[in-house]
């Protein structure tokens, strides 16, 4: 029981370290996006590609003739129209409907073995890949803001502002949080803690009963990108680098 309390203790615990600071002297107005290890940030007339191994950026595109979506960025470059698609693991298709074992779907979200399925009455479905079979279901207290999942258990972040902890197998309810300020529709791991984030900063959780281990006093304009053991966050005209220390 001592080393259980112990290995518990180490496992909660999580230091920062603050890195480089980038100035970008023009407001961001789009939430930045990350496509294969490089993050793409969005300002006025100008868009801006960042190494997330050295920290480096430079100019991915210049000009007022971009449109960005949920999806991906439409812009012109040497006389071509071109495509940029998000990836994210997040399907939404607003008023498109899926077929997943016959559910009508509102919000899609995946993991490498099940699609988690919200219908429009707020259930949530757990679907098998491999056979469209349903695996369980439940009721969630509200619309569903975001999902990510371990090999163990299911984090969901709901409008409401409730936490809901679920196991990955059956959909038993771990444990919930009723969250006092309103979050980012994001959601996410860092180490072994569980990441949410407002316009106050970002919060660390515990895994085990979603109890505050850290947090920052940063302000935001967007929710935070984590990238292995460094944390991109963004406020109104630059981006601050964090990483874990070991």
């Amino acid at each position: 029981m001592i080393l259980y309390i112990l290995l518990s203790l180490m496992i909660d615990t999580l230091s920062l370290e603050r890195g480089k600071e980038i100035n970008l002297e023009k407001e961001i107005i789009f939430q930045p996006k990350l496509i294969e290890n490089q993050i793409f940030i969005f300002l006025e007339e100008k868009v801006l590609k960042l190494n997330c191994k050295n920290f480096s950026i430079e100019n991915f595109f210049e000009g007022n003739t971009y449109k960005i979506s949920e999806k991906g960025i439409i812009f012109e470059k040497n006389g071509k129209n071109l495509y940029l698609p998000f990836s994210s693991k997040e399907k939404n298709d607003g008023e498109k409907t899926h077929n997943f074992s016959g559910l009508k779907a509102k919000k899609v979200f995946e993991d490498n073995d099940f699609f988690y399925v919200q219908t429009y009455d707020n259930s949530l479905y757990c679907v098998g890949k491999s056979n469209s079979k349903k695996r369980w279901k439940i009721k969630s207290p509200s619309e569903i803001m975001a999902l990510i999942s371990d090999k163990k258990r299911i984090y969901i972040l709901c409008g409401s502002n409730i936490l809901l902890t679920l196991k990955r197998k059956t959909g038993d309810i771990l444990w919930w949080k009723s969250l006092k300020e309103r979050c980012f529709p994001k959601i996410g791991f860092f180490g072994e803690n569980i990441v949410l984030s407002t316009r106050e900063g970002v919060q660390f959780l515990s895994k085990n009963n979603g109890s505050l281990i850290t947090k920052t006093d940063v302000s935001l304009s967007f929710a935070p990108i984590i990238v292995e053991d460094h944390l991109f966050l963004f406020t109104k005209d630059k981006i601050l680098i964090y990483k874990a220390k070991k």
